[in-house]
């Protein structure tokens, strides 16, 4: 389901689609922009580039084209170009905020595109590791046990339970409350699992209240809940020889490499250019320049 959604949104995409367009033209040999021809007013759809456009339209819709739709597919295509360099011989695309958008969109895809960034080393991700630690902060972990009792109990009645649980062994006072399936004394659950199966209030007890004694009763989803923790882990360092701390590692690598390599390409390409900017603009464009 998860994976369903994420390919509507690549599906919809812009740069999706140029990408599949690349991949259709290097599996049909033809290229991806064909050069201008030499009559500006001849339109030749060649039966490679139909096999592109069919292509793409059984990506996008599950059917490959018959000869039919192939017709239609090639028919649309030269409608199209038509229409385009009319558009560009009246200069229509000038001052269009959108078309202007979408051609800087497929530059900033091109620029990554030709923009290896290589292989991190354990250095680089070591580095990663240490500058975002809320990214690899584990979960704290703790082995309990807990008497729930229902909400409309009475404070008479839960101080009552609480004593007696309070008067023998911990593992003994399940029985004291309501039927719930508790968790496993001889495990210990990281403290997400505990919110979702018992709320947010016994996650933060089982994170933060006293070990070893039953605490006071508090007030979750199932009712009044009277918690004893037994025992609690401190959340464990990230290790880079555990594949998912390593593999996020590289992920948020990639990102941060990824940014700024694309910046120095754009760099590289605005120092083609004289741009003018005024007051406090220019001066930090000369800065970043540099």
């Amino acid at each position: 389901m998860r994976w369903r959604g994420l390919q509507d949104i690549l599906l919809r995409s812009p740069v999706t689609w140029l990408a599949l367009g690349a991949v259709a033209a290097r599996l049909v040999g033809m290229p991806l922009w064909d050069p201008p021809a030499p009559d500006a007013r001849r339109v030749e759809v060649t039966e490679a580039f139909v096999d592109g456009l069919a292509w793409l339209q059984g990506e996008r819709t599950g059917h490959t084209p018959d000869a039919a739709e192939r017709v239609a597919l090639a028919q649309g295509y030269a409608e199209e170009e038509v229409l385009f360099r009319e558009a560009l011989a009246l200069g229509l695309e000038r001052g269009d905020t959108i078309i202007r958008r979408r051609l800087v969109q497929k530059m900033r895809f091109l620029v990554e595109d030709a923009t290896p960034l290589g292989d991190p080393t354990p250095e680089a991700l070591a580095r990663v590791v240490t500058e975002n630690p809320r990214a690899f902060q584990g979960e704290v972990a703790a082995r309990f046990v807990q008497v729930v009792l229902p909400a409309d109990a009475s404070t008479e009645e839960v101080q009552a339970v609480l004593r007696s649980a309070r008067a023998g062994a911990p593992e003994d006072a399940a029985g004291l409350g309501v039927a719930l399936p508790t968790p496993d004394p001889e495990g210990a659950l990281p403290v997400s699992v505990i919110a979702r199966r018992y709320g947010a209030e016994v996650a933060v007890a089982a994170e933060a209240g006293p070990v070893g004694e039953w605490q006071d009763p508090l007030r979750g989803p199932h009712g009044w809940h009277l918690l004893h923790v037994l025992e609690r882990h401190e959340a464990p360092a990230p290790d880079l020889a555990d594949p998912r701390v390593a593999k996020k590692a590289e992920a948020l690598w990639r990102e941060g490499r990824r940014g700024a390599v694309n910046r120095e390409a754009i760099q590289r390409l605005m120092a083609r250019y004289q741009v003018v900017l005024p007051g406090p603009a220019a001066v930090a464009t000369a800065e970043v320049s540099r």
